[in-house]
């Protein structure tokens, strides 16, 4: 199934001569592209919706799954994109950039758009109806469908005096809206927090209530499509509830209770088996109800109509959002502490995987070792729970061993290198055991290992240095083949920021003003005999890299290179600096991977990473050189910007291609406002946008072809060429 981008095509073959005087040449600069690492599974921010849909019905196409991320502060659009079970689509340019899914009915997507909001129905085909009826209530909206009906609820904002209001509405198979009253209220005041199901095409509603439209109701009350009767009560207090239906059963789930209607009395599904009360999620709206039975996420039970049983949550670190797709239980989850919801899991068996074949967080450290790159810090890869360590083969993630008892989690990984033939990973807050090595066939603690935690791992002349935290003091300590021998005091190793190697040298970068008896200021080196320093090093180092055999030192916003006897500024042509980043060595050029990737060498001075480089989100903390190749950690890519890449690969090319077409940034293309809006900065002003927003998304890079000479007209010709369907002209 084909999407196709929503816009008006316009063949433009006719401009006026702009003046001459607006060419110039721009600096010397390289071209390549990003590749991702695996389609990703994870997306920039928490996910507040998914859905599962079939879009052509009993066609050929397999259902898709919809997913909805918050938006990012100031973001224009409702970011919306499909997975498909290979790909990742962008459904912006197809349902309009402020539509938001509210459930399947009947077949059909509906969803709100527009303003003022309304319901756009989606039917097979991929052709949109929008349903005259009642304006949709714009916040916190969702909706739950039966066979024959479709509940639409959300809340609203009321001024005199300020409020938030519950409302409800209706939609049968004709098209038709009924609204539905929908004042609920706990002791006189009102109450708009509810869960909901279509049961027997009756609207069933739970939630901290005692009555609905001035009827009595002790937190459930069902709408039978003309008033709202209340329900018998169940005996639990409390009023933190969710409520579905399985198996054509009525099933309530409270704060360590579950009751299903039977007979016309509540009871405790399969008691005997029932996972101990003590174990029962604080959180009871965790509950995904399936084809298959009831999932209770936070504590890994499953009832399948005849008994619970346990699973394991696996990667799933807390879930919010969850779909069926494809007869499987698809959910957002946090896969570490201090990551947000926003990684998409499915139940493979008895287990939460990762959905695709990507990443579930950002790699904490990366090196390389038998020619391939490694990762760690990963908690899942390439659709399995992650080992402490896993390795890129050139197009797919593999584990590396299998995962052992007893490992520090997942994301607390916090460097890895390659000594004596084994790989050694370091890991924060594991004491006794933050130090890890894969002999080639397990995975095993190291010998003799004080460490409590790890910061740093350097292997120079095939010796193994540590820095970290032994118990609440700081070491900087080197592996002698029987004991750890320190290198500097522990104040000293406290001191200390960063490491390398560097020349066959370990290069330290820091606060510190002497190491040892030996002034060095900031930055200092040991030879494997002796400390000596650098002439006073840059101040405020936070990151150290290599350049031609020598340290490269950056700041949070600069980045100097020590040629040999002095430390060198780096800067840009207009005299500015870069954002540092992590560093790595490609082609001649010292890489900067900040938020906007920058190359530099003596020779050229510092340009972008690539004339025709994708827009990237995120600094990389993390990069590494194998062959002509980089690798690097990041936040996202454009166009399909919602999406967290986390890792991505960048191989220089010898020629460029053309920019894309979307040049105001709308997730609209080919669209017409993009050409008077690349016109418009080509001469030197601003887009539509830019104009209303005064910090709009439009691009400011006016050398379309990527030949490194602009403003050049023709880049004009390449626009509109590529615009219109031609090729990139250059």
């Amino acid at each position: 199934m084909n999407i196709a981008a929503r816009g008006t095509r316009t063949h433009w073959w006719v401009l006026g001569t702009l003046s001459a005087y607006l060419l110039g040449r721009s600096s010397w600069g390289q071209c390549g592209e990003w590749e991702v690492l695996g389609q990703p599974t994870a997306t920039r921010n928490s996910l507040i919706q998914i859905i599962a849909w079939d879009p052509d019905g009993s066609g050929d196409a397999q259902e898709l799954l919809i997913v909805r991320p918050m938006p990012t502060p100031g973001e224009s659009t409702v970011p919306l994109v499909s997975w498909n079970g290979d790909t990742w689509q962008d459904l912006r340019p197809l349902l309009g950039p402020y539509t938001k899914p509210l459930c399947v009915f009947q077949g059909d997507l509906l969803c709100a758009a527009g303003s003022p909001r309304q319901v756009v129905r989606v039917h097979h085909g991929l052709q949109t109806e929008t349903i005259a009826g009642p304006e949709i209530a714009t916040t916190a909206h969702f909706a739950v469908a039966g066979s024959a009906i479709a509940y639409v609820l959300g809340t609203a904002q009321r001024s005199n005096p300020f409020r938030y209001e519950l409302v409800i509405n209706s939609l049968d198979s004709q098209g038709s809206w009924a609204p539905v009253p929908a004042d609920f209220r706990s002791s006189g005041s009102t109450v708009y927090a509810v869960r909901a199901t279509v049961w027997n095409e009756k609207l069933v509603c739970v939630g901290a209530f005692n009555e609905v439209a001035g009827i009595p109701a002790d937190r459930i009350a069902v709408w039978d499509g003309s008033s709202w009767q209340p329900f018998t009560p169940f005996p639990e207090t409390n009023s933190h509830l969710t409520t579905g239906v399985f198996q054509g059963d009525l099933y309530v789930v409270g704060n360590r209770w579950a009751r299903r209607w039977n007979n016309g009395s509540w009871e405790v599904p399969a008691q005997n088996t029932l996972p101990a009360i003590t174990q029962w999620p604080l959180n009871a709206q965790n509950v995904a109800f399936t084809s298959t039975g009831l999932y209770m996420l936070d504590i890994g039970a499953h009832f399948d109509g005849v008994s619970w049983q346990r699973f394991d949550p696996g990667i799933a670190n807390g879930t919010h959002f969850f779909a069926e797709w494809r007869g499987r239980l698809v959910t957002s989850a946090s896969v570490s502490s201090s990551s947000q919801h926003n990684v998409l899991t499915v139940m493979d068996g008895q287990t939460f995987v990762p959905l695709t074949d990507g990443l579930t967080n950002a790699p904490t450290a990366l090196t390389q070792w038998n020619g391939e790159l490694v990762a760690a810090g990963v908690c899942g890869a390439g659709g399995r729970i992650a080992t402490p360590a896993i390795r890129w083969s050139g197009n797919s993630w593999h584990n590396i061993g299998e995962r052992p008892q007893g490992a520090p989690p997942c994301d607390a990984a916090t460097a890895a290198r390659v000594w004596s033939n084994a790989l050694v990973v370091g890991f924060s807050g594991a004491p006794g055991h933050a130090l890890w090595r894969f002999d080639g066939f397990t995975w095993a603690p190291f010998t003799a290992s004080p460490w409590s935690s790890i910061q740093h791992i350097a292997v120079v002349n095939d010796q193994l240095i540590v820095k970290g935290r032994v118990g609440s003091a700081s070491r900087l300590a080197a592996w002698t083949g029987v004991d750890w021998i320190d290198l500097v005091s522990s104040t000293e190793a406290g001191t200390v920021i960063a490491m390398t190697n560097a020349g066959g040298r370990l290069v330290i970068a820091g606060t510190f003003t002497h190491i040892g008896n030996v002034e060095a200021s900031k930055v200092a080196a040991w030879d494997g005999v002796q400390w000596s320093g650098f002439g006073g090093g840059p101040i405020g180092v936070e990151r150290l890299g290599v350049y031609r055999g020598q340290p490269v030192a950056g700041t949070t916003s600069t980045w100097s290179w020590w040629n040999g006897s002095e430390w060198i500024d780096v800067v840009g042509v207009d005299g500015g600096t870069s954002t540092s980043g992590s560093f790595a060595e490609l082609n001649g050029d010292c890489i900067n991977s900040s938020l906007f990737p920058k190359r530099w060498s003596p020779d050229f001075g510092m340009r972008p990473l690539g004339q025709d480089e994708t827009a990237t989100y995120g600094s990389a903390s993390q990069s590494e050189t194998i062959g002509g190749t980089l690798y690097a950690t990041m936040g996202s890519l454009q166009p399909l910007d919602v999406l967290s890449v986390l890792c991505a690969s960048w191989r220089d090319t010898p020629t460029c291609d053309c920019d894309s077409i979307d040049f105001n940034r709308d997730n609209l293309f080919p669209d017409i406002a993009d050409i008077p809006d690349f016109l418009s900065v080509f001469q030197g002003g601003l887009c539509a946008r830019q104009l209303l927003t005064a910090e709009g998304p439009c691009n400011s890079d006016i050398d379309f072809n990527n030949d490194g000479l602009f403003p050049d007209t023709l880049d004009i010709q390449a626009f509109l060429s590529v615009f219109s369907g031609g090729e990139c002209v250059q």
